[in-house]
């Protein structure tokens, strides 16, 4: 999501908005190019953004009980989940947005 979104959504959304980063510090759709989150302040920059709290998720120990602390909160939530790369060679690509949009709402 682009930054421009994510603040009209910060301001004009939900009070109790979650945003979830997945953050594996690489472009994979594009060729897997590292990128520059790591230099990122996500704390700082969430709470630029209007987001009440900032949660960043390093390690699963714990994470079912964090995310479920981060989803049950009455108030916006930015939080960062660092992940590994899984450097797929043939990274599928989406055919039909249709398709996606109602497996997800499953």
């Amino acid at each position: 999501m682009h930054m421009g979104s994510l603040k009209t959504i910060s301001d004009f959304g939900n009070k109790n908005l979650k945003y979830i980063l997945l953050n594996n510090n690489s472009h994979e759709s594009v060729g897997g190019q590292t990128t520059n989150s790591d230099s990122v302040n996500f704390s700082l920059f969430s709470k630029s953004l209007g987001f009440k709290k900032f949660y960043q998720i390093s390690n699963y120990k714990n994470i079912q009980t964090k995310i479920k602390k981060i989803l049950y909160s009455n108030f916006s939530v930015f939080a960062e989940i660092k992940i590994n790369e899984s450097k797929k060679n043939n990274l599928p690509r989406p055919k039909s947005l249709a398709y996606i949009k109602n497996q997800f709402m499953k």
